[in-house]
């Protein structure tokens, strides 16, 4: 985008902005309190400018994050609009990025259905520290999270469902106190539908899944990595445990329990959105949590 014009004519053109026609009343605003979107940052209800940076390099800043292009490299690839921008202005707009993911995710459509496989499996994600040296996934004054029954687990622990399907294995990641049946039921129901095939090792909370509408088959990972009769595995979400960890543990040092679970939610969006469009993926995102009215 070469002026300011021509990026709010383009972002009119897809639907971001409101033509000149339409702004008889002022567009709401992006920032917080403001119930604005990306799409109608322009200006608040009072007809202020809603922020301080051009709409371009706005744009900007949502292309880096949807090529998942950490701060450093963002500055140095697109410094004419970027290398003067705080850190601390990356992580809000990223943070009102996951803010469009969170709603997208809470209307999910459920996973699988008849004839479909859905792993499951549950993970600790505190990073080990070397020499009792580096940084908790929460801090450091987190307390020990072996027990699963009793009184509340601190964490965190994981639960995920990985499905592969057109391509792609999507992964449906929530952070849990508790590793029961009382915990992990319900969100199976939420977020897998009736008819499912269910993979998982033998963890006591699954055992009633057949109960449920769903055709559970389980693996017993004392004996064998692949049960050697039905076929049943969980190494595809396993296998996604490690990136997933390493991102969060990487770039999220010592998250809250809720920032935590934003973390997933955009790694849920990423195993459905990756290349070759992921930032023409995040504008459709934008555009279908905030239509024009």
């Amino acid at each position: 985008m070469q002026s300011e014009e021509t990026t709010i004519a383009w972002c009119r053109g897809n639907g971001l902005l409101p033509c000149a026609a339409d702004q008889e009343q002022p567009p709401p605003c992006l920032k917080a309190g403001c119930s604005g979107t990306l799409r109608d940052a322009t200006k608040d209800r009072l007809g202020r400018p809603c922020s301080k940076l051009p709409i371009r390099v706005i744009l900007a800043l949502a292309w880096t994050w949807a090529y998942d292009i950490t701060i450093t490299k963002s500055k140095l690839m697109l410094a004419g609009e970027l290398s003067s921008l705080r850190n601390e202005t990356f992580i809000d707009w990223r943070h009102f990025a996951r803010e469009i993911l969170q709603v997208l995710f809470a209307n999910a459509r459920p996973m699988g259905g008849p004839g479909e496989v859905i792993q499951i499996d549950e993970s600790y994600f505190r990073a080990r520290r070397k020499n009792n040296k580096g940084r908790l996934m929460q801090g450091n004054a987190v307390p020990s999270a072996w027990e699963n029954y009793g009184d509340v687990v601190d964490g965190p622990w994981v639960f995920g469902m990985a499905w592969r399907h057109d391509g792609h294995t999507e992964l449906r990641l929530l952070h849990v106190q508790r590793r029961d049946r009382a915990t992990l039921l319900p969100i199976i129901r939420q977020h897998i539908a009736p008819g499912t095939e269910i993979w998982s090792d033998e963890w006591a909370a699954y055992a009633t899944l057949s109960h449920h509408g769903y055709n559970h088959k389980t693996v017993n990972h004392q004996q064998h990595f692949v049960d050697p009769v039905s076929g049943c595995n969980t190494q595809m979400i396993e296998s996604h445990w490690a990136s997933v960890k390493a991102r969060i543990q990487t770039r999220g040092r010592g998250t809250t329990s809720k920032m935590l679970q934003m973390h997933l939610i955009e790694a849920w969006w990423r195993s459905v959105h990756d290349a070759p469009r992921p930032f023409l993926d995040f504008l459709d995102a934008i555009k279908s949590v905030y239509p024009q009215k």
